[in-house]
């Protein structure tokens, strides 16, 4: 109900009965529930920003006849509510910036606006931070006036774009929002200088590059290389000299840095020539550096000469080592089949075969030596060992029957056999027979067979 109208008539009878109605086309009706009260209700959903004020017209009308009427018009304000969030006039913003500007420089502003009265239309704007914290902290805004200036100074070489999102918040209870994309670029400014890559320029040491002396005019002698980290314009690079030895000997490509020979190499002309290049960029305030190369003049026919004996020498070289590797490798291996016996203790005298008895006979009665078995003993002095070694004329068969021989005889030896055993030459040694009349002297044998099968 939005209102209740009381309407009267003094006549009596049917000239006191009274019918009232409103305007149409409004969304408003009456409803009556007692005689002569009628409830002005809504007949539909009232919307402010649509129209926040009705007129209506009441006309009261009796049943007399002549009818008479009276006509009120009433006045409805429709009163706000927060059923409307605030409204960027524009979804998305672009932003440019220029690099090294001083923190607190205006950089763009933001507009929202609110279909709602009052406090539902107030708009406050922040910055969201809801994924991007780094980005965030780069802008600060007036949460009045929705101005957005920078927090920081930017450098293109690092980053050359970021984005951030804005909110703006009416004053309404519940308070509504809404949110706009801000898309910030840096732009580049020449502040960064050329560097040459190449040649290196260090202190103290530049290097040289060599130009044979039959180069004709135009032949490329090196490339100056240098780059700017800057972008656009302000990255293009141009080339010139400024100093030579010979001025009129070499130029420079403006675009390209190709030094070449403008002229052929003369007699008078310096073997060494320093040319200095002035590399600028092609920025409004146009930044510059140099380089400086250095050539020298060298004559190929002579490096050919030397490089070929160079080569010749490496060659000889290598081959007499593969000689004399090979020669080694032939002269070991015969020295290793020559090889027969080497003493364990070789750092003493070896007595020859010639102090020693030809040869031995074994009076044991094993069998084991016998008169046609010829061996060769070698004597040290400090070891007391004798060393025998086989003679060619003993085979494997032979070798064979005496083992048999020996086992069978030994089975029959009693103790007292075994320590009746002597040895004799033909004809005796008098450095043996010392050997054999010591009591304290242990003569060990190790008999190394040689020449098993022939």
């Amino acid at each position: 109900m939005v209102a209740l109208i009381n309407i009267y008539d003094l006549d009596t009878g049917s000239s006191g009965r009274v019918t009232c109605t409103i305007s149409d086309n409004v969304q408003f009706k009456f409803v009556s529930e007692v005689k002569n009260y009628y409830m002005l209700v809504t007949d539909g959903l009232l919307d402010r920003e649509l129209q926040p004020e009705y007129n209506i017209t009441i006309t009261a009308t009796d049943a007399g006849s002549p009818s008479l009427s009276s006509v009120k018009v009433l006045t409805i304000m429709v009163n706000d509510i927060n059923d409307n969030p605030p409204t960027f006039t524009q979804s998305e913003y672009n932003a440019n910036i220029l690099e090294n500007q001083p923190i607190g420089t205006f950089v763009m502003k933001v507009k929202a606006e609110d279909t709602d009265d009052g406090s539902n239309a107030r708009i406050l704007y922040q910055i969201s931070k809801d994924s991007n914290s780094e980005a965030s902290s780069f802008l600060t805004i007036n949460s009045e006036t929705g101005q957005l200036f920078t927090s920081r100074r930017f450098d293109y070489e690092q980053s050359v774009h970021f984005q951030i999102k804005v909110i703006a918040r009416d004053g309404g209870d519940p308070p509504r929002s809404t949110t706009c994309t801000i898309n910030v670029f840096i732009k580049d400014q020449n502040d960064n200088t050329p560097v040459v890559l190449y040649p290196v320029q260090t202190t103290g040491f530049i290097a040289e590059d060599m130009v044979p002396v039959e180069a004709p005019r135009g032949y490329l002698v090196t490339k100056v290389v240098a780059v700017d980290a800057d972008s656009g314009h302000n990255a293009w690079l141009s080339y010139r000299i400024i100093k030579a030895t010979r001025p009129n000997l070499f130029t420079v490509g403006l675009h390209t840095g190709e030094i070449r020979t403008a002229r052929a190499f003369m007699e008078d002309d310096e073997p060494k020539q320093t040319v200095v290049v002035l590399v600028t960029d092609n920025g409004s305030e146009s930044l510059s550096a140099t380089a400086t190369v250095s050539l020298l003049f060298t004559d190929e026919s002579q490096g050919n000469d030397n490089l070929t004996l160079y080569l010749i020498i490496a060659l000889s070289t290598v081959s007499s080592l593969f000689i004399i590797l090979i020669s080694a490798v032939f002269y070991f291996k015969l020295c290793r089949r020559g090889y027969v016996y080497r003493s364990t203790t070789a750092s003493l005298p070896v007595f020859p075969t010639t102090y020693c008895p030809p040869s031995f006979t074994d009076f044991s009665r094993c069998g084991t030596l016998l008169k046609d078995d010829r061996y060769d003993s070698f004597l040290t002095t400090g070891s007391w060992r004798g060393d025998f070694r086989f003679g060619s004329s003993t085979d494997t068969d032979t070798l064979k029957k005496r083992s048999a021989a020996y086992q069978k005889n030994t089975l029959r030896r009693t103790s007292t056999d075994r320590a009746s055993l002597k040895v004799r030459a033909g004809a005796p040694h008098p450095l043996i027979s010392v050997f054999l009349k010591s009591s304290n002297i242990n003569i060990g044998l190790s008999v190394e067979k040689r020449n098993l099968i022939t």
